[in-house]
């Protein structure tokens, strides 16, 4: 951690490739940014977690986060206030990128790379958007609309 803040090593931006694949995107990116994670793709996430392509993409969070998680021996922990959110970001961020879902609306939910948490206070987060392949960042409160986020670790 930096006086200005906890600062990764932004990882490559990988563009998803269909409306619901966001999740496989990050995967791969983040996969491509942690020589602890066995490097695949989003065409191989889709293929292995979704092989008859009935989920458009998507997945069903209660189930193929963890199966994700088993694969790759991942922690995992949902947060369900922005509080929760930014202690784990303060207590896991300094040693690697952290996975994230947050919820878009009732029953969507986008997946990003968190790679920074910085600004005044640490309340800037910092993350690769695999929706258009991009970085970007956000004020910690603006995610409280987004809760639960569901967060993965290596």
């Amino acid at each position: 951690m930096t006086s200005s803040g906890i600062h990764r090593k932004p990882p490559p931006k990988v563009r998803q490739t269909s409306v619901n694949s966001c999740w496989a995107a990050a995967l791969e990116s983040w996969s491509r940014a942690d020589s602890r994670i066995p490097t695949v793709t989003e065409a191989q996430m889709l293929h292995d977690f979704n092989p008859e392509g009935k989920l458009e993409g998507g997945i069903n969070g209660d189930t193929v986060l963890d199966v994700i998680r088993q694969r790759f021996g991942l922690q995992f922990r949902i947060c369900t206030t922005v509080d929760q959110f930014q202690r784990h970001l303060l207590e896991h961020l300094p040693n690697l990128h952290i996975f994230c879902t947050i919820r878009l609306a009732q029953n969507l939910s986008h997946a990003l790379l968190i790679y920074r948490l910085s600004g005044p206070n640490l309340t800037t987060v910092s993350f690769m958007n695999p929706s258009k392949g991009f970085y970007t960042y956000e004020a910690l409160k603006d995610f409280g609309d987004h809760a639960p986020f569901a967060l993965m670790w290596k």
